[in-house]
């Protein structure tokens, strides 16, 4: 009950920051879009590049923020669990690594990872996940330590192990480990990652357990189903491409000035856009006209 309210609570203030912070970046990101294509010169393009990577950086920190708060659907993949590992140890190496290794700290990690069947989850989302253990694995170990890899197949699951030998957590730490906003890293964390964590792992049907002592690690359990990789390759080739569609009358309806502005610049060249602000307006074009597609803002005022 407790976690139920404190999720409606976090749902609540994330909706509403995350809707009017993703208006404001529309102004930031698609201007920066369509200035590094048009400029004529490498110092310009460069400059607004920069724009770019800092927006969208903002924006999956805003889409980080959203989904660990809400249930959100997914399009199940067949997982290799033993390719996801070394994927994630390979693009984390800068961090388990380089960082440490500059440090004077030796960080080794060991993958014991077999062949083993495919997982029912996404291969971004897995990704985010164990990035994610690794990164607080080496938080953990701030003299160095190691991080294992290993996995087990039973009863049509796949079960992944990550453990490190780091300071470990006290119960009550541990307690609250996979609670939003919960961190003890208040320098450097946000209190979302482990939580988003957790529920990318009960959104793909799995779970996530965790066994800590002070001063004796870390061990981290991920249980998927089993994906049958025939049936998903007979889906995959039962889907069907649609047509390619001609030019399109949409009517937009968004008060943000900037946002539509935003849209025309982009869309005006392949298809022909109607723009209002006022919902009231824009139903009355409905009843008057035709449209292929409407794209409306839903949090409008009356």
């Amino acid at each position: 009950m407790v976690r139920v309210q404190r999720l409606s609570a976090a749902w609540e203030l994330s909706a509403g920051i995350s809707h009017n912070l993703n208006n404001i970046l529309t102004g930031v990101l698609g201007p920066a879009q369509i200035l590094m294509k048009s400029a004529k010169d490498t110092d310009t393009a460069e400059r607004a590049y920069e724009i770019l990577d800092a927006g969208t950086r903002a924006r999956d920190l805003i889409r980080q923020l959203y989904t660990s708060t809400t249930q959100s659907e997914f399009e199940p993949e067949a997982v290799d669990i033993q390719q996801a590992v070394q994927d994630a140890v390979r693009n984390a190496r800068p961090r388990w690594r380089d960082q440490t290794e500059a440090a004077g700290i030796q960080v080794r990690v060991t993958m014991g990872v077999p062949d083993m069947p495919r997982a029912r989850a996404t291969q971004q989302g897995l990704h985010d996940i164990l990035i994610n253990l690794i990164f607080n694995a080496v938080d953990a170990m701030p003299n160095g330590g190691e991080i294992r890899f290993s996995a087990k197949a039973f009863c049509h699951k796949v079960q992944l192990e990550v453990l490190d030998t780091g300071t470990g957590m006290a119960e009550e730490v541990r307690g609250r480990l996979f609670e939003p906003f919960f961190t003890t890293k208040a320098e450097i964390g946000t209190g979302l990652g482990l939580y988003t964590v957790y529920h990318t792992i009960r959104t793909f049907g799995g779970d996530i357990e965790v066994e800590s002592e002070p001063g004796k690690g870390s061990t981290f359990w991920i249980t998927l189903a089993e994906m049958n990789v025939d049936s998903e390759l007979q889906q995959k080739s039962t889907d069907t491409v649609g047509p390619e569609t001609d030019r399109c009358r949409i009517l937009i309806v968004e008060d943000e000035a900037f946002v539509g502005n935003f849209l025309e610049t982009a869309l005006s060249d392949q298809h022909d856009l109607f723009i209002y602000e006022n919902p009231a307006q824009a139903l009355d074009s409905i009843a008057k006209k035709s449209y292929d597609l409407v794209v409306a803002d839903l949090g409008l005022p009356a």
